[in-house]
């Protein structure tokens, strides 16, 4: 098989392929180790070793053999994490094994999938969070739940938010309209405005920025705001790196930020310096350098911003 396609498959080797509607998987070498039968909305996506497939409305997994190693009899499935998925059946949701096996029963409303060892769960209304042997951790008493992110999951109460820590302590008081998920050491929160707490419930940045793109979370450093309808980014201490001047911004990658103004694309770097002007129809941060396409054509630069292609 050429390089260059063998190059386009995913880390583990395998590549979703569909047919006449149905969906398979083909290996390196092209072998089709996956007939195309099954009824997948969308790719077949290995993870931990198996996929999610669906035939006849009904779900289950395949391993990288191809093997139907657990039946299609669910009405809904998330994928693997960490030996357990979250399965529906009878409107319910529980918990099975890598084997199959039914760790926790379906007995909840609705989950979420696990994270850092936790997942939320719905049961009669109200959310709580079971562990990875399905104990119920934290009571079904919250309004609502967000999965745990750096030790703390989001939960609501009586129309507030705050934070719980991993065995059910509220460490940030449910005080919040609205909060989002910590992201290195800070969570974008609500009263009014939005601002950013430390895993204390400190305020970091004042609530003076709009609802913020993609949760506000922090990436490199730095995260994306807004205010009067324009983007820019602030620093973990809050300062204002790169003013609210674009109508559009992606997250920090490699120490760059796809920024756009009037739909036209460019770079900023963590100083806030325009690097590569928003003169081009599109812009990414790939392995160290800057590739951006104007009518039809492929530009790349170096960090520097200096034209290489």
């Amino acid at each position: 098989m050429p390089d260059a396609f063998s190059n386009a498959f995913p880390s583990n080797g395998i590549l979703s392929v569909c047919r006449n509607g149905k969906f398979g998987a083909i290996d390196k070498t092209g072998k089709l180790f996956l007939p195309c039968e099954y009824d997948n909305e969308s790719d077949i996506y290995f993870c931990e070793g198996l996929s999610a497939v669906e035939k006849d409305g009904k779900c289950g997994f395949v391993d990288t053999d191809g093997k139907l190693v657990i039946p299609c009899e669910f009405d809904e499935v998330y994928s693997f994490k960490q030996g357990l998925a979250h399965v529906k059946k009878n409107k319910k949701w529980g918990v099975i094994d890598n084997t199959g096996n039914l760790v926790v029963p379906f007995e909840y409303e609705k989950t979420s999938s696990i994270t850092e060892g936790f997942a939320a769960v719905e049961k009669n209304g109200k959310w709580g969070f079971i562990n990875t042997i399905g104990n119920l951790v934290v009571p079904c008493e919250y309004d609502e739940a967000n999965s745990f992110s750096e030790g703390l999951a989001a939960i609501k109460k009586n129309g507030k938010w705050g934070f719980i820590d991993t065995i059910g302590n509220l460490v940030i008081p449910c005080r919040y309209d609205h909060v989002y998920s910590f992201s290195e050491g800070l969570a974008n929160v609500k009263n009014g405005k939005y601002g950013y707490i430390d895993t204390a419930g400190n305020l970091v940045v004042p609530c003076e920025y709009d609802d913020p793109y993609g949760g506000g979370s922090f990436c490199e450093g730095f995260a994306c705001v807004k205010k009067d309808r324009k983007y820019g980014f602030i620093d973990t201490n809050g300062s204002l790196i790169v003013l609210c001047e674009y109508d559009y911004a992606h997250s920090f990658r490699e120490g760059f930020a796809c920024v756009s103004k009037d739909e036209k694309w460019g770079i900023v770097d963590t100083a806030g310096n325009l690097v590569i002007p928003c003169e081009y129809d599109d812009a990414v941060v790939c392995d160290g350098n800057i590739l951006c396409l104007k009518n039809g054509y492929l530009y790349i630069f170096d960090s520097a911003g200096k034209p290489i292609l």
